[in-house]
């Protein structure tokens, strides 16, 4: 679903803009599709959604989310073992990381600290993307960030949801 282009296969237009720059795309389809995460402090760098979402409600504290096909950045995975959050619905998701830092540092994934934050990140999820991915970079595998989504936003209804556009999906947090 993700692997159609590696980041080999980055077009040489592409590279050249993103040479000097720490922060770069998976692939071609990360750097046009997905907005690169926004920096928020001197450590600290934003990812927002590119998709809305609806959610569907289902029984036993469940729901269903859907997005166009095209742009969907989370899958639904089984839950290893992470405890649901209070307020939360009790699926996990994962977000599909599409743009990482390119340095030699531990990443921190956390909630971003908005008013009104749509999700719960279970734990403190953090990788090293120098070490995870070490030249040469021929195909790289996205990096997901487990999330659950709270029935208390704004974003939330009594029948049903909807996650907007632009929205603070995950902040990255270099330590």
């Amino acid at each position: 679903m993700y692997s159609d282009t590696s980041y080999q296969d980055i077009n040489s237009e592409i590279r050249e803009k993103i040479k000097n720059d720490f922060l770069k795309p998976l692939h071609n389809y990360a750097y046009i599709v997905v907005p690169k995460p926004e920096k928020i402090s001197n450590n600290r760098y934003r990812q927002t959604c590119y998709s809305e979402y609806a959610i569907f409600f289902e029984k036993d504290n469940k729901i269903n989310m859907v997005s166009r096909p095209a742009t969907q950045q989370f899958k639904s995975i089984e839950n290893p073992g992470y405890p649901i959050p209070e307020n939360c619905f009790s699926n996990l998701f994962a977000w599909y990381c599409a743009w990482f830092i390119d340095i030699d540092a531990q990443i921190n994934f956390v909630e971003p600290d908005v008013e009104d934050y749509a999700f719960c990140i279970p734990e403190k999820f953090s990788v090293n993307f120098k070490e995870k991915y070490k030249e040469p970079r021929i195909k790289l595998e996205p990096i997901w960030v487990p999330f659950f989504v709270k029935k208390d936003s704004k974003y939330i209804k009594s029948t049903y949801g909807k996650i907007e556009r632009l929205i603070p999906a995950y902040d990255m947090v270099i330590k």
